[in-house]
């Protein structure tokens, strides 16, 4: 069995949108926001929470599946990640529902900001899967 080389995480936001739930006119998802939500800790301890909490399905560890699952999540106004953990492109043999299984777990965010107030936001993620 190959062991586990290193979990890249590429720290990247491929789709940013923000969405307010309390003004009509921003129903609609917007293509920026003045502050991105933050993991705490920042990058760096985004990196060792994942690092620390994912596992290598035991399937893909078999077939020596690597590559990157994307994911997509919303962190509320108040910074809590929405439990409608979205997978945009997986790789299949467990690794998809292993990430998505962390994210529903992460603490919550120091939340993102549009117009000096809090707001909902779509936070992509890229997850990246390899064996030595």
């Amino acid at each position: 069995m190959k062991k586990l080389c290193f979990l890249l995480l590429m720290i990247s936001t491929v789709g940013v949108f923000a969405q307010s739930s309390t003004s009509d006119s921003q129903k609609e998802p917007m293509n920026q926001v003045e502050k991105m939500p933050e993991f705490p800790g920042g990058q760096t301890a985004l990196i060792a929470y994942l690092g620390e909490n994912l596992k290598y399905p035991k399937t893909a560890m078999e077939k020596e599946i690597s590559g990157t699952v994307y994911v997509r999540f919303i962190v509320e106004e108040d910074g809590s990640v929405n439990n409608n953990v979205e997978v945009l492109r997986g790789i299949g043999y467990g690794c998809d529902e292993e990430a998505t299984r962390v994210i529903k777990q992460m603490p919550n965010w120091t939340p993102g900001e549009s117009n000096g107030k809090n707001v909902r936001v779509y936070y992509t993620l890229p997850i990246r899967y390899a064996l030595n």
